[in-house]
């Protein structure tokens, strides 16, 4: 039997319209929404910071905006979200509706240890206007009469109310400090809170925040490089103790006296869980966050700060790594492996296991942007492993831009309007329209989730876990789609890119022209070796382009270009410069022996058809012998010479070539897509 090895390219180009002199490209934003954003940010981060002592001598970040509804009964306060409850005994949240304008939920309460909820409060946030949501609260159900406390700083209180108790409350610019979640984050939101508003200027509030952070013990913090604070670190903190569990969770404060004037119980991150398990399930833990893509663009920025150029090469590879395993598509990435041999014994033995996100992580992709700004600010290149990082870092910061909560945003549940989340970041996003999503961690995720739901289940047949230490936390607030880590990360990021002097890309709305660029022609050719095939298509409006080569059999080659090309007319003569950036993903199988090649083709035509200038850039040559699934931001700048006024074409093709070799029986394929964001033609 003889085994038929194939050979096939695929490639789409998406094409613009195309326009002279000004540009003709995706929408930019201007560097005022940059600025402006970055101000709605901090001044977020600002009004949420609150003491956390009577002292009033450390504050600490809370984990989102919420319209916190505690209950006090028999002098015991009960905080939303407060309770080592797997089981739900003590207490429960449910999300009851979602629509444009509000979002309605219920909180359970089982105050006196039977076996049903004693409290039952209904809540509606309806939004008034820009800068006023109106919150409603009213008692379904209640065996006994309780007091009320509204919000986590100064709350609102009212006593001995009972059944069928009602009120109504603004939140607007006046009182909106009082509204964050009662629960606050330490490691990493109060450090790197301390950080941003140092930066800003508010030293005094910063150290507050510090004092709180270095009274536990927490040396270091992995956020630090993306702050340009690890230059003192040394190189080993991102595993060490002292970035990771401090003095240990015991060592957070609690001030949840129904006297008191603000209302705080630490989160509890799953470190502190792995390790009251065990020693081996916390450094598994550790080595697992190693793994992951957002150690390596710490690691990156780590050297390139203290280093500077010495340690570049180490840091583009580390974010060379990420781009690749995240497959970057132009919107962020969203993919990881993980060497499950590492995790488990400290060995890189494999097997490498990959996974995506829930959403693209904002986290992660602020860490992103941040990691390609440093770079280029360190070395001046703007190219890593073939990608333009400066058309990545206009793309992500345009994202972060669009992304943060200004009124009214997409949602899971539609759009939705609130005055309470402005200037905050949500975990996740989705394509498209930018959805803000809850959560986006990935494989972490399934894992803690579902260690949540057996101990849950555990729980409710009578079987508890012996200590609490090894207890999650339930959810304060079921529609908290917006958190303190992910808004400071994304602000410090677009400080970082507002330094480049550049516009960000609007990844969200059309491609513009605004010019006479017509489309007139499409068309294409090529060869292929007997028993092959070549072929391609352009669209009916030129806006993308497919090619494709297969070679069957033991030799011979094929290839094929494919084009779109428009008409324009320049209005003044002058030196010009023609920019295409473009999105390039491709993924397949090559063999030993074979290889493909992808070329994003550009050529300057006068108005006679002649080539007044031209340029054929290689995208990527696979010889991998192995799968492989890459994405590529490519950048084409052709000087076009003097030219005069009149009329001329721009022709945009994909030329793909399967190159055929003797030695492999192996089948081999490829697919691809080139989406170009950009055509600029200006002197």
């Amino acid at each position: 039997m003889v085994r038929i090895r194939a050979l096939l390219i695929l490639a789409l180009l998406l094409v613009p319209l195309v326009g002279p002199v000004m540009p003709a490209h995706a929408a930019t934003i201007p560097i005022s929404e940059v600025d402006e954003a970055i101000r709605l940010g901090v001044e977020a981060v600002y009004r949420a910071v609150r003491p956390v002592d009577t002292s009033f001598s450390k504050y600490v970040m809370p984990d989102h905006p919420s319209p916190t509804i505690s209950i006090a009964y028999n002098g015991k306060l009960y905080v939303p979200g407060s309770f080592f409850d797997p089981g739900d005994s003590i207490y429960k949240t449910e999300l009851v509706k979602v629509s444009n304008n509000m979002v309605a939920w219920r909180y359970y309460f089982n105050i006196d240890d039977d076996d049903d909820y004693d409290v039952v409060i209904y809540a509606e946030l309806t939004n008034i206007d820009y800068n006023i949501d109106r919150l409603y609260i009213y008692i379904d159900k209640a065996e006994y009469n309780i007091d009320v406390y509204v919000g986590a700083y100064s709350p609102y209180k009212y006593f001995n109310v009972g059944q069928g108790w009602s009120t109504t409350i603004d939140i607007n610019d006046w009182n909106k400090y009082k509204f964050h979640s009662a629960r606050y984050v330490a490691r990493h939101s109060t450090r790197i809170a301390a950080w941003l508003l140092e930066d800003e200027g508010a030293s005094y509030t910063a150290s507050k925040l510090h004092n709180l952070m270095n009274g536990c013990g927490y040396t270091y913090d992995v956020y630090a490089p993306i702050f340009g604070r690890s230059t003192s670190y040394p190189d080993d903190f991102f595993t060490r103790d002292a970035t990771w569990l401090g003095n240990g969770y015991s060592c957070l404060p609690w001030t949840l006296s129904k006297y008191s004037y603000f209302l705080n119980y630490p989160y509890k991150s799953r470190m502190y869980i792995f390790d009251a398990f065990s020693s081996y399930t916390y450094h598994a833990a550790l080595r697992a966050w190693e793994e992951a893509p957002l150690a390596n663009l710490l690691k990156a920025m780590h050297l390139l700060d203290k280093y500077g150029a010495s340690r570049a090469s180490e840091a583009e590879q580390l974010i060379a790594q990420v781009i690749e395993d995240g497959k970057w598509d132009g919107y962020g990435i969203k993919y990881a492996s993980i060497d499950a041999g590492y995790v488990a014994s400290g060995y890189h033995t494999g097997p490498e296991i990959p996974y995506g996100y829930a959403g693209y992580p904002v986290y992660l992709n602020a860490a992103l942007l941040a990691a390609l700004v440093k770079y280029y600010q360190v070395t001046g290149d703007r190219w890593i492993a073939g990608n333009d990082i400066l058309y990545m870092a206009d793309r992500l910061a345009g994202i972060l831009v669009k992304l943060q909560w200004k009124y009214e945003h997409k949602t899971p549940w539609g759009y939705v309007r609130l005055a309470l989340f402005r200037g905050w970041w949500p975990a996740a996003y989705e394509i498209g329209s930018l959805i803000s999503k809850s959560s986006a961690w990935g494989i972490i995720d399934t894992l803690t989730h579902t260690a949540d739901n057996v101990a849950g289940i555990l729980a409710k047949v009578g079987i508890d876990f012996p200590s609490e230490a090894l207890r999650p936390m339930p959810s304060e607030w079921p529609f908290a789609i917006v958190n303190s880590e992910s808004t400071i990360l994304a602000i410090q990021a677009l400080k970082l890119y507002r330094q480049l002097g550049r516009e960000p890309i609007d990844p969200i709305s059309d491609v513009i022209a605004g010019f006479d660029g017509i489309f007139v022609e499409s068309g294409g050719g090529g060869y292929a070796a007997i028993g092959g095939s070549h072929g391609g298509e352009t669209s009916d409006d030129g806006r993308w382009i497919v090619a494709s080569a297969l070679v069957p059999g033991l030799s011979g080659d094929a290839w094929h270009y494919q084009y779109a090309k428009f008409k324009f007319n320049l209005e003044s003569s002058g030196y010009y410069k023609l920019r295409i950036a473009s999105m390039v993903s491709y993924n397949g199988k090559d063999s030993y022996g074979s290889s493909a090649y992808v070329y994003l083709v550009v050529k300057l035509l006068n108005a006679y058809g002649n080539v007044v200038a031209q340029v054929e850039k290689l995208v990527d040559h696979v010889d991998e012998n192995t799968l492989f699934n890459k994405a590529k931001a490519v950048t084409v700048e052709l000087d076009t010479g003097y030219l005069t006024s009149g009329t001329y074409y721009v022709e945009i093709g994909l030329k793909v070539v399967a190159d055929n070799s003797p030695i492999s029986w192996e089948g081999v394929w490829i697919n691809g897509k080139v989406v170009n964001d950009e055509i600029v033609i200006a002197q």
